[in-house]
């Protein structure tokens, strides 16, 4: 694949925020209690996935560096740095599960040059995976933000054909468990309506 997927380069989207309105999505709320915790899910532009409630929707406009457009973004998390970004991006070359193994080194080069590009590093992947039911890879890294704070990134592509859906947990070390278990949720409860 000669072609860098646009799609692919979209770990830019949300590598560093900044608190600022924008035309980001504001997550629908519909609070559910499993027990001890309530989770409250997002149902809009045609997926759905539960985060932790006590999480606040987070402005997704201002990014460190990007490359691609999103079709939509949403945010959630308890800081413009704390935070899991949700996008859906439209990628030139169908990606499936039968070509997913062709197109991740193309895409891993990607990912690492946007992740040095924002001042940190690619650390682990790709990693095979499913998220939704599509296949996914997953990488982790780390990337600087405006004031020079390093954070942690956990990054989840995952394919349907021309569409790609990112996820991005990006985290400092204050709330590495609390990001962690929410992306987590997430990216197991991601799904297509």
């Amino acid at each position: 694949m000669g072609k860098k997927l646009a799609a692919a380069a979209a770990l830019a989207a949300i590598l560093i925020l900044t608190a600022c309105s924008g035309s980001s999505s504001e997550p629908t709320s519909a609070s559910t209690s499993t027990g001890a915790s309530t989770s409250t899910t997002f149902d809009d532009h045609g997926v759905v996935f539960s985060y932790p409630s006590s999480w606040d929707p987070i402005p997704t406009e201002a990014k460190n560096v990007q490359a691609g457009t999103a079709s939509w973004e949403t945010g959630v998390g308890v800081s413009p740095v704390d935070l899991v970004m949700v996008a859906e991006y439209p990628i030139k070359v169908s990606i499936d599960s039968k070509n997913i193994d062709k197109a991740a080194a193309s895409i891993t080069s990607t990912i690492s040059d946007l992740f040095r590009q924002g001042g940190g590093t690619m650390e682990s992947g790709p990693t095979s995976s499913t998220m939704g039911g599509f296949p996914s890879l997953g990488f982790t890294g780390t990337i600087g933000t405006a004031d020079g704070t390093q954070v942690s990134s956990r990054v989840t592509l995952a394919f349907n054909g021309t569409t790609e859906y990112f996820v991005n947990c990006q985290y400092t070390d204050a709330y590495q468990a609390e990001i962690s278990d929410g992306c987590d949720q997430i990216v197991s409860t991601f799904q297509t309506t």
